[in-house]
């Protein structure tokens, strides 16, 4: 899903992209800032937090710390949620 490049620079092709969206879904995306073996399994009961406290873990666990770094982290309100 990812594209390389420079935000902001002129892109040679945007391709939206669509996908499921079902209840109790995560999207996790972040930018090269963070190292790419990011993964939340090491956590017990994190993906359940709120999200900034989920991006500040992944942040605190996971920068190069050489470059820039974005993350994003977003769940889908599950039933009872």
């Amino acid at each position: 899903m990812g594209q390389n490049g420079t935000a902001g620079a002129e892109p040679r092709h945007i391709r939206p992209l669509s996908y499921p969206w079902p209840a109790g879904a995560a999207l996790l995306m972040h930018t090269d800032g963070l190292v790419s073996h990011v993964s939340l399994q090491s956590y017990p009961g994190l993906f359940g937090r709120h999200p900034s406290l989920v991006a500040g873990v992944l942040y605190r666990d996971f920068v190069r710390g050489r470059d820039d770094a974005t993350i994003v982290f977003a769940r889908q309100a599950g039933d009872g949620q």
